[in-house]
């Protein structure tokens, strides 16, 4: 059933327009036209921790009808959104180059944040069923789509399901890696050694994975114990994925934190 939209009050969207700068969260381009966007989906959720200031290519491509097979899902755009706020409450304090500083740094561990998004979507594109239903009710249930992915995941071997997931082992991990590899030769001077030693325990652990997925059917062959072999590889996967994208989102916010200190 739909849901009925709430008028957002002018003073709240002029608010929320403000916090933005006016500007798209996304894209960051402030040339576009924006609207407000319901990051939840419902036009009834006028809370303002749910309301986005998005260009409308970004707006039309978070409002496709299968979620999951695109990169704007409402995990990513609050992401965006929180992000972009910070930068913005950063520009309108005294600081300068501090400011510039601080959105520079914001960036990066944004783009940290989002790097293993890639693989989780791949992930629920190939995965049949209920993962791509009330997607955000689900994740309300369950913490967030990472603890959503970890509990509703289920998978039995067959040599057509290991097929069916060789990709999501071998060009999407690489695809990761390469990413998170790429931030840390370009931007490595503003990655707090943290994240860095996180990202270089979490690109072996993926290294680790992809290699044993490519020699499951071999393995299984000599060993047997081919369904918790399977399945395993996913939760084994989707755990330093998870709690990389976690920890540099909390980075995000102690930065945040730390500069307001400053001031």
């Amino acid at each position: 059933m739909a849901k009925t939209r709430t008028p957002i009050p002018d003073a709240l969207a002029a608010e929320v327009m403000f916090a933005s700068d006016r500007t798209c969260c996304v894209c960051r381009d402030p040339n576009r036209k924006t609207e407000i966007h319901h990051i939840d989906g419902d036009p009834s959720n006028n809370d303002r921790s749910n309301l986005a200031v998005v260009c409308k290519d970004d707006h039309s491509e978070a409002h496709t009808k299968q979620a999951f097979a695109r990169n704007l899902t409402p995990e990513v755009i609050r992401l965006y959104n929180e992000s972009w706020r910070a930068v913005v409450r950063a520009r309108l304090s005294p600081g300068g180059d501090q400011a510039l500083k601080f959105e520079y740094q914001q960036q990066v561990l944004l783009n940290i944040s989002l790097a293993p998004h890639a693989w989780k979507v791949h992930y629920i594109a190939l995965y049949p069923g209920h993962f791509r239903d009330n997607e955000y009710s689900s994740a309300k249930r369950h913490g967030d789509i990472w603890d959503m992915l970890s509990e509703f995941g289920s998978h039995r071997y067959s040599v057509d399901q290991w097929k069916k997931y060789v990709s999501l082992f071998d060009d999407a991990i690489n695809g990761v890696i390469a990413q998170l590899n790429g931030i840390l030769a370009a931007h490595g001077n503003v990655v707090p050694i943290s994240i860095k030693i996180a990202i270089l325990r979490t690109n072996s652990q993926l290294e680790a994975e992809r290699s044993v997925y490519l020699q499951l059917p071999q393995i299984i062959s000599m060993i047997g114990g081919e369904d918790s072999l399977f399945a395993g590889r996913f939760t084994q996967t989707t755990r330093p994925l998870s709690s990389l994208a976690r920890l540099a989102a909390e980075e995000c916010e102690a930065l945040e934190s730390a500069t307001q200190q400053a001031r």
